[in-house]
């Protein structure tokens, strides 16, 4: 509805932003094919009017899509030139965010060693932006990968990354994120016993 207001009012302005919402509520209820429409809409529209950040925050939910779509060269270029140009115009949730989906498109691909550097950059980013849901996030990422290494190295920091993870959750009371939290758990003390 908020996309036929504005497109009745000419709004330009108001329809990039909406597309993108828009965009993001379908991908969490399981809509690629329709999120990728409005997230394409979004990238459109806002470069047409001059919104960068609009369109850098588009892209790089594109990109996200595209990782989670397997289409694993697209989302990398689409995520490196997001952080290029974020960092250039010194967006830098945008950057972070990039980094991040980086690391994801690095661990799908299993190139852990990699992930692990883009996660660690990330969550520095967010860190410093005072993002905590966001590091929380990428935090558990960085622990899924750190157990597909299955090096005992690697379960150390895994088992370092999920105290940290656990204390941001707690802390911040993000709740949503306890029942992933608790099976990454599961699957460190299965690490350890196996190690």
């Amino acid at each position: 509805q908020s996309i036929a207001i504005a497109r009745d009012l000419g709004d330009s302005g108001s329809l990039a932003p909406c597309h993108l919402n828009l965009g993001g509520a379908l991908y969490s209820a399981g809509d690629p094919a329709r999120a990728l429409e409005h997230y394409e809409a979004a990238f459109r529209l806002s470069r047409r009017i001059g919104r960068t950040t609009t369109a850098l925050f588009a892209q790089c939910n594109l990109a996200n899509l595209y990782a989670y779509l397997g289409l694993f060269e697209r989302a990398r270029h689409e995520a490196e030139t997001v952080r290029a140009d974020a960092q250039r115009l010194g967006v830098k949730p945008a950057a972070a965010q990039a980094v991040a989906i980086l690391g994801d498109v690095a661990g799908r691909r299993g190139s852990f060693d990699e992930a692990i550097g883009h996660f660690e950059d990330a969550l520095s980013r967010m860190q410093e932006l005072g993002q905590a849901r966001e590091a929380a996030e990428v935090g558990m990422e960085r622990v899924e990968v750190l157990l597909a290494l299955a090096r005992p190295a690697a379960l150390v920091a895994a088992e370092q990354g999920w105290q940290a993870v656990s204390a941001v959750v707690s802390e911040q009371r993000i709740g949503d994120f306890e029942p992933r939290l608790q099976l990454l758990r599961a699957r460190l003390l299965l690490a350890r016993d196996d190690a």
